[in-house]
């Protein structure tokens, strides 16, 4: 018996040490980005790409944290959506970002905590992406706050503070939006927009 629970605090172990490391990597890596951007040397490769694919890899990449912290995630969309010029790693990116986010910000013990992804058209020219979650919401005093620089409406949940900042300047670069409304102890919805022709995207 003694041995068994051993072998679990083992695994436990593992997995802490393995999530803390892979949480600072991902701090680093925000802060090298936002240095990027701050000295215009943030760029994109562009290139004709299938969204749903880079959305759809980065859910699955959160499927077991999800399960493990009690999150249901769904996600809808259509078979096909029309392709688009972009950055598909740099959008990758922000969808990982959006969605650790909604399941940092809504898991509870408490209560199942839902995360609902929609993609689809939203008019001839633009496609929209929304990822909504049931967590603890932004305080109205705070939104408007929410994408400026080591700014954390939520001061006890670890992070650079700077995802978000980053995640709107590389769809900004995209020449799309990135909009978050929110209801605090409702949840918070983020809808990214994205054209779906080049709009002068090239090579930045």
């Amino acid at each position: 018996i003694n041995a068994g629970n051993d072998e679990e605090t083992t695994r436990k172990g593992i997995r802490v040490i393995v999530s803390e490391t892979e949480r600072l990597s991902q701090m680093v890596e925000e802060l090298l980005d936002f240095s990027r951007i701050q000295n215009g040397k943030f760029t994109l490769q562009i290139s004709k790409i299938d969204i749903l694919a880079e959305l759809e890899d980065a859910i699955l990449i959160y499927t077991e944290k999800a399960r493990h912290d009690n999150t249901h995630i769904s996600y809808n969309s259509p078979e096909m959506l029309p392709f688009i010029y972009g950055d598909k790693n740099r959008l990758r990116q922000v969808f990982i970002n959006i969605i650790d986010n909604a399941i940092k910000y809504s898991s509870s013990p408490d209560h199942e905590s839902f995360i609902e992804i929609n993609a689809g058209q939203l008019d001839e020219n633009h496609l929209s992406i929304t990822v909504k979650d049931n967590g603890c919401g932004i305080p109205a005093a705070d939104l408007p706050k929410i994408k400026t620089k080591f700014y954390k409406a939520n001061h006890t949940k670890r992070g650079s503070g700077i995802g978000l900042a980053v995640a709107d300047e590389i769809i900004t670069m995209h020449h799309g939006s990135l909009n978050i409304t929110s209801e605090e102890h409702v949840g918070t919805t983020v809808q990214i927009i994205l054209p779906t022709e080049d709009s002068g995207l090239t090579d930045m």
